[in-house]
């Protein structure tokens, strides 16, 4: 396993299919197809299912697919962090709360 395949894991994903993922290069649908094959391989799970010509994930697909990206951001921060960059930090919650609990502080 690699962090590459795992990338292209989240990339196929996110296009719906490896042909999108590869942008119609031959070479790097092959590459893809194989890659995911293996990580299939390596969890034991299905992660995708063939429809047509894309691809939906599967109920493991789909957590993999999110705890890689949670993984993915966490090093870009370390790395900012390294870089002494600020770190960005999402607040989800409503104005009011926000202004009582986060800008009173």
């Amino acid at each position: 396993m690699s962090l590459d395949r795992l990338q292209n894991l989240c990339r196929v994903a996110e296009s719906g299919g490896v042909t999108e993922a590869a942008g119609g290069d031959s070479t790097w649908q092959s590459l893809f197809s194989r890659q995911i094959k293996e990580l299939e391989e390596f969890f034991g799970v299905e992660l995708f299912r063939r429809s047509g010509r894309g691809v939906t994930l599967t109920s493991a697909g789909q957590t993999l697919d999110r705890i890689v990206r949670e993984c993915f951001a966490a090093l870009a921060d370390f790395k900012m962090e390294c870089q002494g960059q600020p770190v960005g930090l999402s607040v989800g919650a409503g104005e009011t709360l926000i202004q009582w609990l986060i800008l009173a502080r």
